[in-house]
């Protein structure tokens, strides 16, 4: 990240909110990998302010639609207060992963409606929403071709609501990809979007009900698998890419690029258990159900302190060095906000070596989309500071 950058000159230029230039400051100031915005000038900087206040209106628009659609009893101050809360964080994101080196603010705004509505779902079964969570059972049976036990005509009215609004992801991926691209997407935002949202929640669940000795003893690794598969590193990467492919049709396409499983799975395992751990870090009061409002309990890497628990992490994201695992357990049983900090800087070291070791001609061929993956991951960094402070805009400095 260029440093010298004098945003004052560029921020006068553009009537977007201070919080959506602060969240586009600290996602290219994010320090996980220091050179994934190495091209990032002047220039595209006012390039990138320029076309996120239209990104954004086209944005709201949209969005304001779906979650009418998806919540018919809702008033306008609720639809309203959830556009505050997700709006700025998905825009700025997409905004900031592309960098200014496309300028398509129309099929970005559908990047972030897709996104947008992914957050949205998790957030409401955070909140207790069933009719969010009878949704996501149905569509996941749907897009796996089985046929659900109760046909879509019979469902509650609002499980009904939810499954519509949840479709414009689909809409939006095929607006946004091309055609050989647009089926990868769609299946990776309902698997591993809402779906492993949905089993993150149930596993949650289970954790309250069973109690803690028989649950490590059942549950230990469905637990880590849906807390890890949860993020979705690979689904944003896809979704930014495929935009970049709209413009410049040489890039290898996403199919070829899921054929090779040792990009993949490097994000699929070390890329998603870091942003995990990142969210959970920003996340612990939440999680820990003491703030309703925000959401009910739900298992963090930080909170949940079991040795099986946090070995079995650790080993999904292909941590298997005993002194490392022995160090983090340390960290994370002991509770003090400097060992979990430690803990974040473990995963910030871990996943740029992970990517640093992708095989030369890999790391050559598909070089933009690992560098939109580090984006990402720079992206998701920012969670360290927790939902509601981002959504409170709040100024924070981050360090680890």
């Amino acid at each position: 990240m260029n440093k010298t950058i004098d945003y004052s000159v560029v921020h006068k230029q553009s009537s977007m909110s201070a919080n959506m230039q602060e969240l586009l400051q600290m996602v290219w100031d994010s320090p996980v990998f220091g050179n994934a915005y190495a091209a990032i000038t002047q220039d595209n900087l006012r390039v990138v302010l320029s076309q996120v206040e239209p990104m954004y209106l086209q944005f709201v628009y949209k969005f304001r639609a779906v979650l009418q659609e998806g919540l018919p009893y809702a008033q306008p101050d609720e639809i309203d207060r959830l556009i505050r809360e997700i709006a700025p964080k998905s825009v700025a994101f997409c905004s900031a992963i592309a960098a200014g080196e496309v300028i398509d603010p129309d099929r970005l705004s559908s990047a972030a409606l897709c996104i947008s509505l992914v957050y949205w779902a998790d957030q409401s079964m955070d909140r207790g929403d069933t009719a969010m969570l009878a949704a996501v059972r149905w569509l996941n049976q749907d897009y796996q071709g089985i046929e659900p036990a109760i046909p879509f005509e019979d469902l509650h009215h609002l499980v009904q609501s939810r499954v519509k609004a949840l479709q414009w992801m689909e809409r939006s991926i095929r607006h946004l990809s091309r055609p050989e691209d647009a089926p990868f997407i769609i299946q990776w935002a309902i698997k591993e979007g809402v779906a492993n949202e949905a089993r993150l929640f149930e596993v949650s669940r289970e954790y309250l009900l069973r109690g803690k000795t028989a649950f490590w003893q059942e549950l230990t690794d469905d637990a880590a698998k849906a807390s890890i598969e949860d993020v979705g590193v690979i689904l944003v990467s896809c979704i930014i890419y495929a935009i970049y492919r709209q413009h410049n049709p040489e890039l290898p396409s996403l199919p070829e690029i899921f054929n090779n499983p040792e990009v993949i799975e490097s994000l699929r395992g070390p890329c998603n258990a870091a942003l995990r751990v990142f969210d959970d870090f920003g996340d612990i009061p939440i999680d820990d159900g003491q703030h309703p409002v925000w959401g009910d309990f739900c298992l963090n890497f930080f909170n949940q302190t079991a040795p099986i628990w946090i070995e079995t992490f650790l080993k999904r994201a292909w941590i298997y060095d005993p002194e490392t695992i022995q160090s983090v357990l340390r960290a994370v049983q002991s509770g003090t906000r400097n060992d979990q900090v430690y803990v974040v800087g473990v995963f910030v070291e871990w996943v740029k070596s992970v990517l640093a070791a992708l095989p030369g001609p890999l790391q050559s061929r598909y070089q933009v989309f690992i560098t939109l993956a580090k984006r990402v991951v720079e992206a998701g960094y920012v969670n360290v500071i927790g939902d509601i402070e981002l959504a409170d805009n709040h100024q924070h400095a981050m360090k680890t």
